[in-house]
């Protein structure tokens, strides 16, 4: 299922990957219909993270590696057109691709934008960066109380997902829009 080892999936739209990249797509149409020069960035996560910045294949020579966050939203689609699921290897470590595109931002960004993450992903979280722990103050009940009854209306035990969700917090924390 790896394109080192099946390098032609990511032409076949398998579900739900199809829809992540559909999605990928319609997003980047959108923001280059509105016209405001916003820029955009692609990161893939699977057991680790990484920029997606090239393409050498299928008769592409792309590199917008001196410039991942840009509008060149051609060669960001055409790069992420070219990916499939589990592209470099299989799980979900979307804690890893939240760091991942918040370093990518903090390189990238221009004074007076708002930094967003838009987190696309065909499946819950399968893999975690080893070493971590939760920070002092996580407090389920003030972070996922929806209802305003003082307890939490989610929780879960699942360290893949707990990952994934303590650095959704610090990217928020620290000013992103996820």
């Amino acid at each position: 299922y790896m394109y080192s080892q099946c390098n032609d999936l990511w032409r076949t739209p398998h579900y739900p990957f199809h829809s992540v990249k559909q999605g990928a797509m319609l997003f980047c149409d959108f923001i280059e219909d509105l016209g405001f020069g916003d820029e955009v960035g692609a990161v893939s996560f699977d057991v680790n993270s990484r920029r997606e910045e090239t393409l050498g294949y299928d008769g592409y020579n792309i590199n917008i590696a001196s410039n991942p966050v840009c509008n060149d939203y051609e060669s960001v689609r055409q790069i992420i057109r070219h990916r499939q699921a589990a592209h470099y290897s299989s799980n979900t470590n979307t804690g890893a691709g939240i760091v991942c595109g918040k370093l990518m931002l903090d390189d990238s960004k221009r004074l007076g934008t708002q930094p967003t993450l838009l987190i696309m992903t065909d499946g819950l979280p399968t893999a975690q960066d080893s070493g971590w722990t939760f920070p002092s103050n996580w407090d389920w009940n003030a972070l996922f109380d929806y209802d305003g009854d003082g307890v939490a209306d989610y929780t879960t035990s699942d360290t893949d997902s707990m990952y994934a969700l303590m650095r959704a917090k610090e990217a928020v924390d620290a000013g992103y829009t996820i």
